[in-house]
């Protein structure tokens, strides 16, 4: 992940070790950045990235992953130096907050609470397997230090979830659904 000066072009990087992000949400004044990533074969992620500008992290691709390689495509050699370890701390990166395997296929991650709880969110899913957890909206509550997931529901909807947005003064999120070319309300 970089951060990019619009103005002058300069940029620094802040973390490493990601695969696919395709939904991130920065919280200004928490200074916390949530991704969601896209693992190999398995694995997608919710990421949290606290304090973003004090420490540059790592988390882990393609040393570790819950997810597992697509074998057919890749040689030993290259296996062996992304072997794809089962932890992410044991080899001294950062841990996921929450992980899907069998993968999801993780799209948008959005807030969907107001300045009071801002420990909710919905996060969109592709994928083809609807008893996987697939073409639905995952709701996730973290605790209030954003530290774990304690809270976790899926509505299915039947359709791949490529984007959100909340819109925070009507209360409700918007969804573009691919499959069918539609909004969801």
């Amino acid at each position: 992940v970089l951060i990019i000066n619009k103005n002058t072009k300069e940029y620094e990087v802040l973390s490493l070790g990601h695969r696919n992000q395709l939904g991130m949400y920065f919280d200004e004044e928490k200074e916390t950045l949530i991704m969601s990533e896209m693992g190999p074969k398995g694995g997608d992620e919710i990421n949290i990235n606290k304090n973003p500008d004090v420490k540059m992290k790592n988390y882990g691709w393609p040393i570790s992953s819950y997810g597992d390689h697509y074998a057919k495509h890749y040689t030993k050699e290259q296996i062996a130096k992304a072997p794809l370890h089962k932890s992410h701390k044991k080899f001294g990166f950062e841990e996921p907050i929450k992980y899907f395997v069998p993968s999801i296929g993780i799209s948008e991650i959005i807030m969907i609470s107001d300045e009071l709880s801002e420990h909710e969110f919905l996060v969109g899913s592709m994928g083809s397997e609807i008893k996987e957890g697939d073409l639905s909206l995952h709701y996730i509550k973290l605790n209030k230090n954003k530290t774990k997931v304690i809270d976790h529901n899926i509505v299915t909807i039947g359709e791949r979830i490529r984007d959100m947005i909340f819109l925070k003064e009507k209360k409700i999120a918007l969804l573009f659904l691919e499959t069918s070319s539609s909004i969801g309300i």
